[in-house]
This record gives C-alpha cells, sequence and structure tokens, in this order.
C-alpha cells in the first residue's frame, strides 16, 4: 500500500498523529505532506483486520493549508 505512494511522491512524509485499537478494528488520524506543493493532507482511517491482514478500509482525507 504505501510502497505505491513512496513510489510516486519520493518526499512524502506520513506522521500518525492519534491511533486507537479496539477488538479487529484499528483506527488512525494522520497528517500527510509531500504530496501537494504548498499543501497538507490530513487523514481519518478505520481498518478491519483478520488473521495479520487489511479486510476492510474506510477513509477520509482532506488538503488544508500549512498551519
Amino acid at each position: 500500500m504505501f510502497s505505491k505512494l513512496l513510489e510516486l511522491y519520493p518526499d512524502i512524509m506520513i506522521t500518525i498523529e492519534d491511533m486507537a485499537v479496539e477488538k479487529d478494528i484499528f483506527c488512525f488520524r494522520m497528517s500527510i505532506r509531500g504530496i501537494v506543493a504548498d499543501k497538507g493532507l490530513v487523514s481519518i482511517a478505520m481498518v478491519k483486520l483478520a488473521d495479520g491482514k487489511f479486510v476492510e478500509r474506510w477513509a477520509l482525507t482532506e488538503s488544508v493549508a500549512p498551519a
């Protein structure tokens, strides 16, 4: 999943800001830099795991102006 991002955007920086896990659901909020020249991205995602693999994913990503 992330290897393609690194190939397309070699300067990408992903920072996990918050993370929570309950049963088989993993939730995280992250900030992303290095994709959009003068903006960053923020993303909130939920991932369901089964047998150590992502089996479902829900995400919302928005672009934001730098602080």
